[in-house]
């Protein structure tokens, strides 16, 4: 399969597609005057899982696109936590096991542990093979200094 019949697959869980996203959708600068780096788009893993007793696909059904949302590195191992904008958790930026893929995970944990601002919102939802609603989210990272 090539590159296009891949980007042309609906996204599910279990496939990740990464896209670059216009800056200007974001701010250009973070409240302290520190440049935009790169937007990227990520589908959220894990939204069919229940995180602290919550189902994520209640706190999904919430959601609305343009909705802002919060990435939080988790504080055991390098893992991203995405979660609503009331600190719910609804999944995590997935792993990617291809070189040639961007490491957006890789990128917004270091980003988050050096301090920088990291801007996420819901971009689209769409409806997973098995029923489950699975959600795409745009992030913008920011220069650490």
């Amino acid at each position: 399969m090539g590159l296009f019949e891949f980007l042309k697959k609906k996204p599910s869980e279990n496939v990740v597609v990464v896209r670059p996203v216009a800056v200007s959708d974001f701010p250009a600068e973070d409240k302290n005057g520190r440049k935009a780096l790169t937007v990227r788009e990520a589908d959220i893993y894990g939204v069919g899982r229940s995180f602290g007793g919550v189902s994520a696909q209640d706190i999904i059904s919430g959601l609305s696109i343009g909705d802002s949302v919060v990435l939080e590195n988790s504080k055991t191992g390098d893992a991203v936590r995405v979660l609503s904008s009331d600190m719910k958790q609804f999944g995590f930026l997935p792993e990617w096991k291809d070189v040639n893929t961007p490491k957006v995970k890789y990128e917004v944990h270091k980003s988050l542990e050096q301090g920088a601002t990291v801007l996420a919102r819901v971009k689209r939802k769409y409806t997973n093979n098995n029923g489950s609603v699975g959600v795409v989210i745009d992030i913008c990272r920011y220069s650490a200094r």
